[in-house]
């Protein structure tokens, strides 16, 4: 209790939790869902974008409860009752670290069963059934943003269809492996810094620190301590990095261009995020700061992107 609600632990057990069976503690019906949690825990507007309060006791309260309603290895099959399947993220959870050795492997066995060999057929079926069409209506080429958990079809469907895959340094798809080699990804690939759902550069920079340093030793072969704050040199280093891949295509979000120029990015990078996909008030929330014609008369950004572009023979 302590680690979620530090000095908290007594006030949230009295107020939110009772007993249960077997001397467990669960939520009460007040706050026994996420919904209900959020309507709690109050959010507000602030600068341009909808965040948590994330400065006082309330707030720490709210994401220790949402983290308890976390806490599951299985869940019930919506459409037939009585039958569950493995918890997505229950590898992560108090619960899972509470089992025996020989159950957390069993549990692993059969979520790895049911996430990546049970429905391979249907889910390859129904991609083709629907992608097929898709591709045939557009003479546009076809990104797929084959990221996170790839069961085995995933890829047998992109080739067949000539869909190009999705490629980032930060987020590779071979098993144990820290970065993606740029220089190894797919000729018929994007390869970009950051989507859509991750945090943009300045912002991934500061997530952890440990990766950070890693980073930038082994991937910008710089010694030292990292420094605080992806500046505007190392960002040119990682973009231009980007642009050497063997892609096809590299497509470079404008928050990250923009980190070239000190005169023309945010103030505080938290607000060039996109996406968060599991806070359900921040979704699409970016919005470029600065106006279409400023961008036009900064000359200083735009021959920088230029000459790197050309540096690269894009």
């Amino acid at each position: 209790m302590t680690d979620l609600f530090g000095d908290k632990a007594d006030e949230v057990t009295e107020k939110y939790l009772m007993p249960d069976k077997d001397d467990f503690m669960v939520l009460k019906p007040v706050c026994d869902t996420q919904q209900k949690i959020i309507q709690q825990f109050h959010w507000r507007r602030e600068d341009e974008i909808f965040r948590q309060i994330s400065y006082n006791d309330a707030s720490m309260i709210g994401k220790g409860l949402l983290n308890i309603t976390d806490e599951a290895l299985f869940v019930e099959d919506p459409y037939e009752k009585g039958k569950f399947h493995p918890y997505i993220s229950a590898s992560h959870t108090y619960t899972f670290q509470e089992l025996t050795k020989e159950e957390q492997i069993a549990w692993q066995n059969l979520a790895n069963h049911f996430f990546y060999e049970r429905h391979n057929e249907l889910w390859k079926s129904e991609a083709l059934k629907r992608l097929t069409p898709l591709v045939n209506c557009t003479d546009m080429l076809i990104c797929g943003e084959d990221l996170g958990m790839i069961p085995k079809p995933v890829q047998e469907v992109m080739d067949k269809l000539h869909i190009l895959s999705l490629e980032l340094e930060r987020a590779p798809k071979e098993s144990g492996v820290a970065f993606t080699n740029l220089q190894a990804v797919p000729y018929l690939s994007v390869c970009t810094t950051s989507t859509h759902d991750m945090e943009p550069l300045r912002e991934w920079w500061k997530t952890d620190r440990q990766r950070t340093q890693q980073y930038f030793q082994s991937i910008l072969h710089r010694q030292g301590e990292a420094p605080e704050d992806c500046d505007s040199e190392l960002a040119e280093q990682i973009i231009l990095n980007h642009l050497d891949a063997s892609s096809m295509l590299t497509i470079i979000p404008l928050q990250d261009w923009l980190t070239l120029n000190d005169k023309l990015k945010r103030k505080k990078n938290r607000y060039e995020r996109i996406n968060v996909p599991d806070d359900p008030n921040h979704y699409w929330d970016y919005r470029i700061h600065i106006s279409l014609e400023q961008l036009l008369r900064s000359n200083d950004l735009n021959q920088k992107i230029r000459e790197m572009v050309e540096k690269s023979g894009r």
